[in-house]
């Protein structure tokens, strides 16, 4: 009994060809004998696929599901951040976190606003045949400003480590629209680049303000960090190259959101300084890049990525009448990553838009571009009987010595190279024609996937470490469902009998042939089954004497031919019909005749598995069909890591490329005045190329006509049409100095290794003025504060210590605000001065009186810092114990800022001795009373001094009590 041959409904499936069949009957008649007519295939109907699929979101119909639909019908494939709705009249909110980073659990978003969340759920939406995102959707309470601020942020630095700019989707009716002003695809050559920089000795300036500093001290100094060009239109991103790309994860964040397009790079043994275009386009067109995928992709130690559609795999075919199936091969790293996902995409795209929109696939929506690229389908104008479509690198990256740096440029920025292969068939002229038009469709997904292939080139040119695991093999439970259902049709092949071979052929044959003449459809079915009958009897004589060890290696051979080093055909020529050399695609297309391909596909899908902690599935499995009969296509992206080399010598005549190996590397040498050259060189070889004409740097970058506004460089929310146009969360620099109030606070706190930070609360708002910083900042919430603070240690390395002075906000504000900065290890004091309104004096007052001991009180030595202009700054620190020594000591510290001092250091010690002689006399004594008589003793020394008086540290409670001495303030702040 020929089991395999038989379905669930004990009947043999019915087949039709697969896209290059309409020549199938052809080929078998030829094999038989028996030439004559060949019958059309008719047209394919394009099924209806649901954009949407909420199995997951299972609850009772609700406003926030409708916004979900609303939501991903406007971003129908990827796009990842936090988004919420306008409120209602109730001020209810719908929330979506779409598409979190992996790593971020259900767990932790619900930890992340605890008690708010009402009804969190995670919501399912298909992209491809069996792919999807997940997206978490909950409802928000009525929330004012202030505390829906606080929620947005802690979101924010949940799914991107940081708030740094945080912006906030809306809930669009329809996808954002891409100005005619957005230019995606950019030409930036490496004269340009190199003059730029390099040349013209640009300087740079940290995003949130600091010292400038050109480009090559910033590569060859390797810090971290993200820099603005002082002329607009450049970001420079520094990655150590001694680093974990990892630590580098929150300047990742930020490069993507200041810039939108990488133009190139710079590297030195230290450094790598990657390049961008300062951003032009809304992040809502072209949303930032991933730092989980830049991530991935720094992880990668081979040279090759691929991914492709397997047509020529043994089973994929022809499974319903109309559409095809194919298993989608991704190396190992792109499995159920953003990055896998956008290759199915483009791949997708090439091949139906080279096709003029005649090859669709299931679920894939995409708008039809304006214009096809060709009069008629690529096959079909190309006049070939197969054609490989190809995305590729090739050409793509090249890689300049200067000596002192490395200087990368890439060919485009809108799209990859783009290859077809046509057997016997010049394709020149089309790949073209081809990269130029899929360059110029600015299509965002295009850009996006050229843009992780350069980064994918950078990091692996200069060898970027990483802390991340090796990635994890593809899906053994697929391979093993391929190699399973192959030999089981090869046993039942082998097991039958001529008249169930007969049978088979006749149920597989029926729909191909059923406008054939009864004679002629008749010896088809004969002819193939005695095909088969002479097919089963090599398998027959292949397992004697062996069992089924040989079937077993045969059927893994062809199920996984990428393993088995030959191609399908090969192979199965030479195990089963060595007479159909000439046609090895007959063999294979023979056997899927009589199989249940529609089965395999489902238990294929079926047996997929999911990489640990992912909101991304990348599908595993495509379907597809053609509008009209169209010759074979196979394809999909072939990304390698290696880039051209260049070097200059004045050796080399103009005009003339040199051609040197260097290991396993070839180096092209120019003439230092052919550096205008080098893309034209890419593209053809040099051969009389000329340098293109000279541009300006807004020309070349495509940049908005007119100056920005410091406050407007980089990303802003008036860049963006489907955001909230108010800042929900997060901080920015706002580009402006801070005040001379903030100035002279920010000096007065600052210690020889503390830098100050000055908090201000403003309305709604936040005002953070810190010291070394030339720019203020504007902060949505106190957790925010955090934020901002941390990366301001972290570009100091994060040893000192930092003062914080907050001003203007209530106690509780204050006390909260003290309990969100985790500022120190065990073992160190950083001071926190937090000046809050009256309330806290009391308390300080009251224990103060009740407990210290000014018998016992200590002066310390002055320390003193001349400033410029002969100013000078003193700090003194009077230490005061306690009655409870657990509680510590109560310390005043006192800091003196005087443009002219007229006595020595040792007088101002004994001005404050006498001071505290007096206040232990005085019945009783109170805190009040003694830093106000300090603060009066100390500005008889010079009027016009600048004179301030706090407590740093004294434990109470739990809490520090701290009081500046005027009477009118307390403060409160974190024990050390």
């Amino acid at each position: 009994m020929f089991h395999h041959v038989q379905t669930a409904r004990s009947r043999l499936p019915h087949r039709t060809p697969r896209s290059i069949q309409p020549s199938l009957l052809v080929l078998f008649a030829l094999a038989l004998g028996a030439l004559g007519g060949c019958a059309a295939v008719p047209p394919a109907a394009a099924p209806a696929g649901a954009a949407v699929d909420t199995r997951a979101c299972g609850l009772s119909p609700a406003a926030h599901h409708a916004d979900w639909r609303r939501f991903r019908g406007a971003y129908p494939y990827h796009i990842q951040g936090v988004a919420l709705s306008d409120a209602s009249p109730e001020g209810v909110r719908t929330l979506i976190l779409a598409e979190p980073p992996p790593g971020v659990t259900f767990k932790d978003i619900k930890e992340a606003a605890p008690g708010l969340l009402v009804k969190p759920h995670a919501c399912y939406h298909r992209v491809g045949y069996d792919g999807w995102t997940r997206d978490v959707v909950a409802t928000l309470p009525r929330l004012d400003e202030a505390q829906l601020a606080e929620v947005v942020g802690g979101f924010q630095r949940l799914l991107f480590q940081t708030a740094y700019k945080a912006y906030v989707l809306g809930i669009p009716s329809a996808p954002p629209a891409r100005r005619e002003s957005d230019v995606l695809d950019l030409q930036v050559t490496a004269a340009e680049l190199q003059q730029w920089v390099f040349d013209a000795s640009e300087r740079f300036s940290p995003i949130d303000g600091g010292p400038e500093a050109p480009l090559e001290t910033l590569v060859q100094r390797g810090e971290p960090g993200v820099y603005l060009s002082d002329s607009p239109g450049l970001v420079a991103w520094v990655i150590p190259r001694d680093r974990p790309f990892e630590d580098s994860a929150v300047e990742a964040r930020q490069f993507a959101l200041e810039s939108d397009i990488l133009v190139g790079a710079a590297a030195s043994g230290q450094a790598l300084v990657v390049l961008g275009r300062e951003r032009s386009v809304g992040v809502d067109v072209l949303p930032p890049l991933r730092t989980e995928t830049l991530a991935m992709l720094a992880a990668v130690k081979q040279t090759e990525l691929g991914q492709s559609y397997e047509r020529n795999s043994f089973l994929a075919g022809r499974f319903d009448g109309k559409r095809d199936w194919a298993p989608i091969y991704l190396s190992p790293e792109l499995i159920d990553t953003e990055y896998g996902s956008l290759l199915n995409i483009t791949d997708q795209l090439l091949k139906s838009w080279s096709n003029n929109g005649l090859t669709r696939y299931d679920n894939f929506d995409y708008p039809d571009p304006p214009r096809w690229p060709f009069p008629a389908p690529l096959a079909s104008h190309v006049g070939a009987q197969s054609l490989t479509f190809n995305w590729n690198t090739y050409g793509m990256g090249a890689a300049l010595d200067f000596g002192s740096h490395e200087l990368i440029t890439f060919r485009s920025t809108g799209a990859l190279p783009v290859t077809y292969i046509a057997p016997e068939k010049p394709t020149d002229t089309y790949e073209d024609e081809a990269y130029g038009y899929f360059r110029e469709m600015n299509d965002p997904n295009l850009v996006r996937v050229a843009q992780y292939a350069a980064f994918y080139q950078l990091f692996r040119r200069f060898e970027v470490p990483t802390r991340a695991p090796a990635p994890r093999v593809a899906s053994d439970a697929q391979r093993r469902v391929l190699k399973e259902e192959t030999l089981k049709l090869l046993k039942g092949l082998r097991d039958a009998s001529n008249d169930e071979l007969l049978e088979a052929t006749k149920r597989g044959f029926a729909e191909l042939t059923a406008a054939e003449p009864e004679e002629r459809r008749i010896r088809i079915q004969r002819g193939a089954a005695a095909m088969l009958a002479n097919m089963a009897s090599r398998l027959r004589t292949l397992g004697a004497g062996s069992g089924d060890a040989a079937l077993d290696q045969l059927a893994s051979d062809i199920a996984l031919p990428r393993e088995a080093g030959e191609e399908v055909g090969v192979i199965l020529t030479r195990a089963l019909a060595p007479e159909l050399g000439d046609k090895p695609e007959l063999i294979g297309q023979l056997l899927r005749r009589i199989t249940d391909l529609d089965a395999v596909k489902n238990r294929y899908v079926k047996a997929a598995t999911l990489r640990k902690g992912t909101w991304i599935h990348t599908p595993t499995a495509v379907v597809s069909w053609n509008e009209v009969p169209l010759n074979d296509a196979v394809g999909g992206h072939n990304l390698d890591a290696r880039v051209a080399r260049f070097r200059f010598s004045p050796h080399v005549a103009p005009d003339h490329v040199e051609v040197i190996q260097e290991g396993a590397s070839k180096v092209a040498v120019l003439n230092p005045f052919d550096l205008g050259k080098v893309s034209e060189v890419l593209r053809t070889g040099g051969k009389g190329a000329a340098p293109p004409p000279a541009r300006s740097r807004q020309v070349a970058l495509a940049l908005p006509e007119g100056p920005r506004a410091p406050s407007s460089r980089g990303f802003t929310l008036d860049d963006t049409t489907a955001v909230h146009k108010r800042q929900l969360g997060g901080w920015r620099a706002t580009g402006e100095r801070p005040s001379a109030a903030q100035s002279e606070l920010v000096d007065l706190f600052s210690g020889d290794d503390a830098p100050a930070a000055v908090v201000t609360r403003r309305g709604g708002a936040l005002d953070v003025a810190i010291r070394g910083r030339r720019s203020s900042y504007q902060v949505s919430s106190l957790s925010d504060v955090t934020d901002l603070l941390r990366s301001a240690a972290k570009a100091r390395g994060g040893k000192e210590p930092m003062i914080i002075h907050i001003e203007r906000m209530s106690p509780d504000e204050a006390h909260a605000l003290v309990k969100t900065i985790p500022l120190r290890e065990k073992a160190s004091r950083r001071a926190v001065t937090v000046h809050v309104e009256e309330g806290s004096a009391k308390r300080l007052g009251e224990v103060f009186r009740e407990e210290c001991d000014l018998s016992r009180a200590k002066i310390g030595e002055p320390r003193v810092v001349r400033l410029q202009g002969g100013a000078q700054r003193i700090a003194i620190d009077v230490d005061i114990p306690v009655a409870r020594p657990a509680r510590g000591s109560l310390t005043v510290r006192i800091r003196m800022l005087f443009g002219r001092l007229t006595e020595s250091t040792k007088l101002l010690v004994e001005r404050l001795r006498r001071v505290v002689s007096r206040e232990r006399s005085a019945a009783p004594a109170t805190f009040e009373q003694l830093t106000r008589d300090f603060h009066r003793e100390l500005q008889r020394i010079d009027p016009d001094g600048k004179v301030e008086v706090w407590v740093d540290e004294m434990k109470h409670d739990g809490v520090v009590l701290e009081d500046r001495g005027d009477g009118a303030q307390g403060t409160a702040r974190q024990p050390g």
